[in-house]
């Protein structure tokens, strides 16, 4: 309850401080409302329970996790790469401009009275989803469109990437979740299974798909179907260096050298004061180990500890092989 009103009140003073003051909070508070029509009434029933909880309000609690779709900036990179086992591994890094809406991070688990249970790494008041893995394997990362044009008037994003977690056991069912939706936010996701990786390009009206090739895939901030946004310099240069080290690596890759894949200069963002790697995880779709960092910035180049959602859940089975990389000196 602590750190929730806390973050609450960081988001608060953001949002005044580059809205001008009450005005800015008046525009998010009134765009929220527009987008509240569109959340499905098990999400609306959390907020309900965390503001009873919490003591926040809730409609103030219906803005802070619409945020992500009425003011976006984020900046993400995500690898996925089929092992010499067959396993299925991928990282996903969080980037974005200001800490205050997406600190502190924490390991939320989930286990729905409806749906599949998963893990998210998330702020603390925040039900949505950025960077998540359930039980059944199928992995999500959310990453935005440079220089793209949305509107709010639909579900907001990090609501409707809960449901596809959440709804979702494999790459194509995680499409049709996708479709059902009206969508508001230009955006691309990766999505991982037990089998292979995918990225989705998706704006209100269409909703492309992008295979893996030869046991790997990239994305980071452009599209390459749809054809809308930018083209980065920031988003070329870690496309390159993570393409750059998959091809040094050839089919040696482990989770330990996806690590340090994340770790490199342009990925982990440590030539750049503007953009903040918030938190990056790891995700072995086969087995369920995952690994996260959340010391921040630069998270990756921090601790991950690690975990396994069959044991989070059920206390069933072994932890991951490490349980630790430690930081860089």
């Amino acid at each position: 309850k602590k750190e929730l009103h806390e973050w609450a009140k960081q988001c608060i003073y953001k949002i005044k401080r580059i809205g001008l003051g009450e005005v800015g909070m008046g525009l998010a508070m009134s765009r929220s409302k527009e987008i509240a029509a569109h959340i499905p009434i098990e999400y609306k029933e959390e907020l309900i329970g965390l503001s009873a909880g919490s003591g926040i309000d809730y409609k103030t609690l219906v803005m802070l996790n619409s945020l992500d779709t009425i003011g976006k900036q984020f900046a993400c990179t995500s690898v996925a790469v089929r092992k010499n086992n067959g396993h299925m591994i991928r990282s996903r890094s969080l980037d974005y401009k200001d800490l205050e809406y997406l600190k502190p991070s924490i390991l939320q688990i989930y286990q729905p009275d409806r749906g599949i249970a998963f893990a998210s790494v998330n702020s603390t008041g925040s039900i949505g989803v950025y960077t998540a893995i359930n039980e059944k394997g199928l992995t999500f990362g959310s990453h935005d469109i440079s220089g793209s044009i949305s509107s709010w008037e639909g579900i907001p994003s990090g609501l409707m990437y809960r449901a596809v977690v959440q709804n979702a056991s494999t790459v194509n069912e995680a499409e049709e979740q996708l479709k059902q939706y009206k969508r508001c936010v230009s955006q691309m996701a990766m999505v991982s299974d037990t089998n292979k990786a995918v990225i989705f390009e998706f704006n209100s009206k269409r909703l492309e798909r992008i295979e893996m090739k030869d046991n790997d895939i990239v994305l980071t901030n452009y599209t390459r179907e749809l054809k809308i946004g930018g083209l980065s310099e920031n988003s070329v240069l870690r496309y390159d260096e993570a393409r750059s080290y998959l091809n040094k690596v050839k089919t040696g890759m482990t989770e330990e050298k996806l690590v340090d894949l994340n770790r490199q200069k342009h990925i982990s963002k440590l030539h750049n004061q503007v953009w903040l790697n918030i938190h990056s995880a790891i995700f072995n779709s086969n087995t369920l180990d995952f690994w996260v960092a959340t010391e921040s910035p630069t998270a990756s180049r921090g601790k991950w500890v690690g975990f396994n959602l069959g044991n989070e859940l059920y206390q069933k089975g072994k932890g991951p092989e490490f349980e630790l990389i430690p930081a860089m000196n």
